[in-house]
């Protein structure tokens, strides 16, 4: 009986390690990150580091998931499978108060998001105002930065990949450009 107690005891102590190995190393990858003012250049950073530890500790993953399942008994394995966004970032945010901030900042841009056009036209037209040659090209370069910038909430107002979307977009803009700057649109 003392060894099962002592198999049981060294096993739950593996696994929590384990467990936390993952968590250490997602954390460790996302505190890293400098830049955190673009939006869309911190959710690839966030997602490479989630990506990494993932394929670097697939069995810690497995187990995070178990344990989920085991932890509530009406939730199937195909719902976990189709969650495991969901489940990691829940889990993750209890683990990481740096993943939590990033998660916590992102969600306040998909819940805002349909101010994003003024916010891209905004800052489209106060660095139009500093150029001191103001042409397409310079333009073009201005308007790629701004939705590299926030693509994030581009993407949770607007389907860039459907055209009808993609032109409602390009119409909300120019239409916001020429309320508020005199920028040559393409």
């Amino acid at each position: 009986m003392k060894n099962i107690l002592i198999v049981t005891i060294l096993f739950t102590v593996h696994t929590t390690y384990a467990q936390n190995n993952f968590y250490e190393s997602t954390c460790d990858c996302i505190n890293l990150i400098k830049d955190k003012s673009n939006e869309s250049e911190l959710a690839y950073k966030t997602k490479d580091c989630l990506k990494q530890s993932t394929t670097n500790h697939p069995e810690k993953v497995k187990k995070i998931f178990q344990d989920y399942v085991n932890d509530h008994p009406k939730t199937s394995i195909e719902f976990t499978e189709n969650n495991v966004s969901v489940i990691l970032t829940e889990k993750l945010s209890e683990k990481c108060p740096e993943f939590a901030r990033i998660d916590s900042f992102f969600r306040t841009r998909r819940n805002n998001s349909e101010n994003i056009i003024v916010t891209v036209a905004d800052e489209i037209c106060a660095q139009a105002r500093n150029e001191p040659e103001l042409s397409g090209q310079v333009v073009n370069r201005i308007r790629k930065k701004s939705f590299e910038k926030y693509l994030v909430s581009i993407y949770a107002q607007y389907n860039l990949n459907d055209s009808l979307d993609f032109k409602r977009f390009e119409d909300d803009l120019r239409s916001e450009l020429e309320k508020n700057c005199d920028v040559p649109n393409k």
